[in-house]
Parts: structure tokens; sequence; C-alpha cells
């Protein structure tokens, strides 16, 4: 049995909240191109979350509501999140 390329990168190593989106893709029968086109965010947030690495807030936000959309279901588990760059005020180096 072939596997898909984006669900083989040996989860064992991955965070668990990345192995758990990557699961609840395949149960739904999701492909992250669909999440991100229906939530409206770029492909690259969705390959973000099923790695396990930090996205925006408001991003999950609608990856979370695209996925209801899509399957019925909430995706429950927590998502790495971070305060978006723009909006921290500037560092200063001394």
């Amino acid at each position: 049995m072939m596997r898909d390329p984006l669900y083989s990168s040996e989860p064992a190593t991955q965070p668990l909240n990345g192995v758990a989106f990557q699961l609840y893709l395949q149960r739904h029968n999701l492909s992250p191109l669909d999440v991100a086109l229906t939530a409206g965010v770029r492909y690259m947030t969705v390959w973000r979350m099923m790695r396990a690495l930090p996205i925006r807030r408001e991003d999950e936000t609608l990856v979370c509501r695209a996925l209801f959309r899509l399957t019925g279901e909430w995706f429950t588990t927590p998502v790495l999140t971070r305060t978006d760059l723009s909006h921290a005020p500037p560092q200063r180096h001394s």
C-alpha cells in the first residue's frame, strides 16, 4: 500500500498536536490544500499545523472554522500559535 507523502513524515518524531492534526485530516479524508482553500489561508499555514509549528492565532481560528464546515466536527487539539510580529514593538539593540 502506497502512503500519501503528506502523511508519511515519521509521526513518532513530531509533537503530538501535529500528529493529531494529520490524523484528523486522514479520518475525514481531507487534503491540506482543500483545508487551506476553504479557510482562506495559505497552504503553508496548514503545512505548519501538520508539523506542529506556530501559526498566527487568526489563522488558527480560520482553519478550525473551515474544518468544522468541512466535517461538522470541531478540531479540539491545541494548536501552537504566535502573536503577529507586525504588532510587536520594535526591539532595541544595545
